[in-house]
This record gives structure tokens, C-alpha cells and sequence, in this order.
């Protein structure tokens, strides 16, 4: 890569994570490019030169995000653990890494509201896509290792049970780190860590 891609990849990366930020103080539809720019210390123009607009740039979040995750999830399948104790050690490094990055939930939240008005064909609706898939195949091959080393029980299907997984750890966790416990006695990781005991343990082979 040339010093002038670099650059462009690091300015590009740079209104990326001012654009987090500015979605997730001010929420996605209160947010303007120009707060965005302001943040990131481009013009609006230059933040136009890179993305169309606030949608463009909410698959960006999520496309970096995603991106990420893959890469951790890829750690954890290669580890020396059996299927079931890798597949528990998934959902610990998931909830650890909505810990380390504080706005991806909303960033989830805001992709699901506004990602209908972006073109299909747009490179980063293609490329979550991409990523998403290839994230429920390697949570698919963890089960598929438990079921050889047969810590997981025989009748699980692989397929159905990673899209599952994924969709409930997508789901479940950006809704409980976004909602007010107030109303009730249980704070959101005592109501994730129940959920996914449970699933885990269904799992289980107790032979």
C-alpha cells in the first residue's frame, strides 16, 4: 500500500470513529454531517468524498465492527478447548468485546432501523453480509468440533444452532445493553449469562 492509500485509509478510518461517537451522543437521526466533520476535523466536503451520507456510514461502523469480531472469533476456534468449552469461551470474548467498544451496540441498533434505506448493491451492505456469514461459519465449525470431540450432543444441527447463536447474541445483548433496568432486579449480565447458560447447557452431551 502506497503512502497515499494509507493516508486516505487513515482519514477514512478517522471519520468512521468520529461518526461512532457524534451517533451515539446525539443519536443517528438528531446527527449531522457536520457534526461528524466538526469531530473528525475534515471539511463536510471531505467526509462527502469518502461516504454519501449518515446511512453510508452507518454500515461503515458496522462493517468495522464486524470485522473485528470475526477476527476474535477466528482466536477463539483455533484454542485448545472441546466444542462446548470453545463455544462458551465465544460468548465470553462477544460480551467482553461490547465491554472494550462502548458504542457498538448502538451501532447494531441504528444499522437494523436505517439500513433498508441504503442501495443493496452498497460495498458495505455487501461486504456486512460477507462478514456476517463467514461469522455464523465459524461459530458453525465450533459446534461441528464439539460434536466430533462429542461434548456436544449428536442431534444439534450445526447450520440452524450457529445462525441461532449469532442472531441471539445480536439481539439479546445490544437490546439488554440498551434498555433501563430500573424495573427490575436483575442487571443485564446476570439475564445474558442465565439465557446462554441455558443454551449451552441444552447443548451439552451428558453421556
Amino acid at each position: 500500500m502506497s503512502r497515499k492509500e494509507k493516508e486516505r485509509m487513515q482519514k477514512k478510518d478517522s471519520i468512521i470513529m468520529a461518526a461512532e461517537k457524534v451517533f451515539h451522543d446525539k443519536g443517528f437521526e438528531d446527527a449531522t454531517m457536520d457534526d461528524i466533520a466538526t469531530l473528525a476535523e475534515y471539511s463536510k466536503g471531505a467526509l462527502y468524498f469518502y461516504f454519501t451520507g449518515k446511512n453510508d456510514l452507518c454500515l461503515a461502523i458496522v462493517n468495522k465492527n464486524l470485522a473485528q469480531i470475526k477476527e476474535l472469533f477466528l482466536n477463539v476456534l483455533n484454542s485448545n478447548y472441546n466444542g462446548l468449552e470453545t463455544l462458551k469461551n465465544l460468548v465470553l470474548a462477544y460480551i467482553q468485546f461490547q465491554k472494550e467498544h462502548p458504542y457498538y451496540s448502538k451501532s447494531i441498533t441504528n444499522f437494523r432501523s436505517y439500513h433498508l434505506n441504503c442501495e443493496v448493491d452498497n460495498d458495505y451492505m455487501m461486504q456486512n453480509t460477507t462478514i456476517n456469514n463467514e461469522i455464523n461459519e465459524v461459530i458453525k465449525k465450533i459446534i461441528i468440533k464439539g460434536l466430533k470431540d462429542k461434548s456436544i450432543r449428536e442431534n444439534i444441527e450445526p447450520e440452524k444452532t450457529a445462525n441461532s447463536i449469532w442472531g441471539n447474541l445480536t439481539g439479546i445483548l445490544p437490546g439488554f445493553v440498551l434498555q433501563d433496568n430500573s424495573e427490575t432486579k436483575y442487571s443485564t449480565s446476570e439475564l445474558f449469562d442465565y439465557i446462554f447458560d441455558l443454551i449451552i447447557k441444552g447443548m451439552a452431551n451428558e453421556n
